[in-house]
C-alpha cells in the first residue's frame, strides 16, 4: 500500500492494535474522571475549612457504644 495516499497506514493496523489502542484510551478516560471528582472533593473540603468547618468528617458527632 502506498503511504501518500494513506498516510495514517489505518488499513495496515490489524483489528487488535485497534483494540488496544481503544482499551487505553478508556483507561485513560476512567482516571481523568476519578482525578476530576477526587479534585473536586478536595476543592470542596478546602472551602468547608475556609468557613471554620472541620475537613474529613471530623465535626460529625460519634455516638458511645454500650
Amino acid at each position: 500500500m502506498d503511504t501518500k495516499s494513506n498516510p495514517t497506514g489505518t488499513a495496515c493496523r490489524g483489528i487488535e492494535v485497534d483494540d488496544e489502542i481503544i482499551g487505553v484510551l478508556y483507561a485513560i478516560s476512567v482516571v481523568s474522571k476519578r482525578l476530576a471528582r477526587n479534585l473536586a472533593l478536595l476543592e470542596r473540603q478546602g472551602e468547608r475549612s475556609k468557613e471554620g468547618g472541620r475537613p474529613h468528617g471530623q465535626d460529625e458527632r460519634i455516638q458511645p457504644s454500650d
